[in-house]
């Protein structure tokens, strides 16, 4: 019982540090001045959300959107003109790659736990 146990545990581990991975930064690809448009309207960006802005001056900021106005749209530490905003990247959850994942690691410890059964159960020959 305590082998399935284990192996149970086991497999909750991987599944969980695997949804927890499958995230990764979309690019969105616009001109300025829709990409300005598009944030004032909260259809790229919602509160909550973790980004990636590289403003017209090439400095790079990386936070949690607490707030979006009109003009600027803010982190815990730093307020942005939406104006001055060259480059978005959002962090989106990939669904497909995390199945796809999860089915691969779960595959493989699957694989390797039959296999280490059978060395197990198998007599021993000298």
């Amino acid at each position: 019982m305590t082998q399935h146990t284990t192996f149970f545990e086991f497999m909750s581990i991987l599944v969980i540090i695997n949804l927890i991975g499958c995230t990764s930064l979309q690019t969105i690809e616009a001109p300025p001045d829709k990409l300005h448009e598009q944030i004032r309207r909260e259809n790229l960006v919602k509160v909550g959300d973790k980004v990636r802005i590289i403003t017209e001056n090439q400095k790079e900021h990386q936070f949690v959107v607490t707030a979006i106005y009109e003009d600027e749209i803010r982190g815990e530490d730093v307020i942005i003109p939406i104006d001055s905003i060259s480059i978005l990247e959002t962090r989106e959850f990939s669904t497909g790659k995390t199945v796809l994942l999860g089915l691969g690691i779960t595959g493989t410890v699957l694989l390797i736990a039959t296999a280490l059964l059978l060395a197990a159960a198998a007599p021993m020959t000298f």
